[in-house]
């Protein structure tokens, strides 16, 4: 199973990691540039969940995996 975890927009994400206070905003910046080439690759995942709210992402995660498990059995 590929699951593809997103955040919900960019500007998201680069609160999340200013917030982190763990890299300096060159780093920042990069892994930005690099979160753009992943995102441009979610459409080749068979699922996507939209890390939004935590609940509801693993929540979900849960149902993928548990449906995925019970599909091989």
């Amino acid at each position: 199973v590929q699951i593809f975890i997103e955040p919900p927009d960019s500007e998201a994400l680069k609160d999340r990691l200013v917030g982190r206070g763990t890299d300096d905003p060159e780093a920042i910046e990069r892994r930005l540039r690099v979160a753009e080439q992943e995102l441009a690759a979610a459409g080749e995942f068979q699922y996507r969940v939209c890390n939004d709210r935590l609940d509801e992402a693993v929540a979900r995660l849960v149902e993928i995996v548990t449906g995925a498990v019970h599909s091989d059995s």
